[in-house]
């Protein structure tokens, strides 16, 4: 397997490759701890805290982390580096994490009669920073046309934009619109647009993000190094090229496509007033639309732009799904599956991974996230790795612990609602095992179809022996990520504990199938090992039942939110209720 190792300075320049290092760990877990890179680079090589490294296996990128620890040293003498004592003259020993603030961030809505694939997308829409999902996207146009009828869904008369001004509506048609002098400034923003015979300010693309063609304050902003160069230093440089590439292909698609429709970013707050339609350099912030495409989602598709979260993506609206421009920077399938089970309500008012967490359980299905921020959840019905028993490749562990066995719950849906109460149990594994009982209120939902969804689904989960163990790959394993399901097929050993009727909700009656955990990739010279840690196939978290209890509203909260009341389903001046 071949790997590379890049080294970016904090202006994103990349200072250093290696495809040969001393020593290298890359450990990647399930939801709940961060990635970790360590190891020790040749000799004394430049680094600092607040470098960013990325490591490439065969291609794919398996880490991406910020340098918070770096230990030159130089000396005749053996030093510990992860588990070995290596004698140098010259080292750098160093770590950088990947940090787990996008799943920490804070969800709030209440939402009603929707699937749990609608329910997970809107929460990761909700979220801010990069943490997203991907649709099914191959290239342009398919993402211009997707934000084109995803637009024409929302175009009402009703949220037509007044005239003469910004505050009142969305949206704006051609037979108000003078485009005739329109034309692109930069690769991002559209300058000498006429509404209603008045000129309009300059406006930006949303969601766009593009390098300028001149070394103006954006340039600077996202290069702060060209803040020393001159204006011809710049003009040369690959940031301009690039930058004049975007300008030319938006002024394409204002010649040829023509400007038909314009929506300013239609984000309100709680007392229903626009927000995030004028940025920081007075310039509009909306969505232009012409021949039927997306002119914000054509610059990312056709690589002239990247996606950009304006306010790390507290001023997008939810309902908008603007978080799929991701997937039109590269080809990429559904990263959320067709989970077709419908809760009636779900009050979320914690972290985003409390609140995927109870959705997957209530869906019988698991969930992670990979090195780029993409959700993935879908139904634990097939293995994403089959290892078949071969010493000279593989070596594999397998074992059973019934340490953290809940095998019966006393749970309470949302007692501000209905006060549901039941106690759930497996009566084949507490026959076998003995009664561990755990109770919970989880007053995420508040029927009772939907607390039997999730409390049964975490059972199928947690009342059996935890499938431990892990496998290693002696010459590495590029594909395998925490999250994926792996089959063990022709062990030379049994398994050690009894099969208990119904055990994994009746799934993989003949099959060893774990989930993996962990993974640790280490590299040295030129070798590769990938090391695998296992658990039981339907976990989700280190700890199901401690983020089953973090995903729902604290007492307050609780008692604020009432089905019956005529203002529920109200967040950010949305209408977030489903029908029925």
């Amino acid at each position: 397997m071949e790997y590379v190792i890049e080294i970016f300075d904090a202006f994103g320049l990349r200072r250093h490759r290696f495809n040969r290092v001393p020593l290298v760990e890359i450990s990647s877990h399930l939801p709940g701890r961060p990635q970790r890179v360590r190891g020790m680079l040749p000799s004394m090589t430049p680094l600092r805290p607040g470098d960013r490294v990325r490591v490439w296996l065969d291609g794919a990128l398996a880490a991406d982390a910020d340098v918070t620890r770096v230990d030159p040293e130089w000396g005749d003498q053996r030093k510990l580096v992860i588990d070995r004592y290596l004698s140098f003259h010259e080292l750098l020993a160093f770590e950088a994490v990947s940090g787990q603030s996008l799943l920490d961030s804070r969800v709030t809505a209440s939402l009603f009669n929707r699937s749990v694939t609608e329910l997970a997308k809107e929460y990761v829409n909700r979220a801010t920073g990069r943490i997203h999902y991907t649709v099914e996207h191959t290239g342009y146009p398919e993402g211009a046309e997707r934000e084109y009828a995803k637009f024409q869904a929302r175009r009402m008369g009703v949220n037509e934009l007044e005239a003469g001004g910004i505050e009142h509506g969305d949206w704006v048609g051609a037979s108000r619109i003078d485009a005739s002098n329109a034309y692109a400034k930069d690769g991002r923003t559209i300058a000498g647009l006429v509404v209603d015979g008045a000129p309009w300010p300059d406006l930006r693309l949303l969601m766009v993000e593009a390098e300028s063609p001149e070394r103006d304050s954006d340039a600077i902003a996202r290069h702060p190094e060209v803040a020393h160069w001159s204006d011809a230093t710049y003009a040369s440089s690959g940031y301009a090229l690039a930058g004049a590439a975007a300008k030319e292909a938006l002024q394409a698609r204002i010649e040829n496509d023509g400007i038909v429709y314009v929506e300013l970013n239609p984000c309100r707050d709680v007392f229903g007033q626009t927000i995030g339609r004028i940025d920081e350099d007075g310039r509009l912030l909306g969505m232009i639309f012409g021949a039927g495409r997306c002119f914000n989602a054509a610059q990312v598709e056709l690589g002239h732009g990247r996606t950009l979260l304006h306010a790390n993506g507290a001023i997008l609206p939810p309902a908008l799904r603007l978080k799929e421009f991701f997937s039109y920077e590269r080809k990429t399938e559904s990263s959320i599956a067709a989970l077709d089970q419908v809760l009636k309500t779900f009050h979320a008012d914690g972290p985003l991974e409390a609140a995927l967490t109870v959705l997957a359980y209530a869906a019988g299905a698991v969930w992670s996230v990979n090195e780029r921020g993409v959700i993935t959840m879908r139904r634990a019905d097939r293995a994403d790795h089959v290892t078949f028993h071969d010493p000279s490749d593989t070596a594999v562990a397998w074992s059973a612990d019934a340490r953290g066995v809940v095998n019966a719950i006393d749970a309470e849906a949302n007692p501000a609602h209905s006060g549901v109460g039941k106690t759930y149990e497996r009566p084949a594994s507490v026959a076998i095992l003995g009664c561990s009982k755990a109770a919970v209120t989880l007053a995420a939902v508040s029927h009772e179809a939907d607390l039997d969804a999730v409390i049964n689904g975490m059972l199928d989960d947690l009342a059996y022996p935890e499938r431990t163990g892990h496998i290693v790959w002696l010459r590495g394993n590029a594909a395998v990520r925490p999250g994926n399901l792996v089959e063990i097929r022709n062990p030379p050993v049994e398994r050690v504990d009894a099969p208990i009727e119904g055990e994994w909700g009746g799934r993989y009656a003949e099959q060893l199938m774990a989930r993996v955990a962990s993974v640790t990739h280490r590299l040295a010279g030129r070798h590769v090992q990938t090391k695998a840690k296992l658990t039981s196939p339907l976990r989700n978290g280190a700890n199901p039942v401690a983020s089953l209890r973090r995903a729902h509203p604290g007492r307050e909260t609780m008692a604020a939110f009432r089905l019956d009341d005529e203002h529920v389903g109200l967040d950010m001046g949305y209408h977030l209720d489903g029908a029925g």
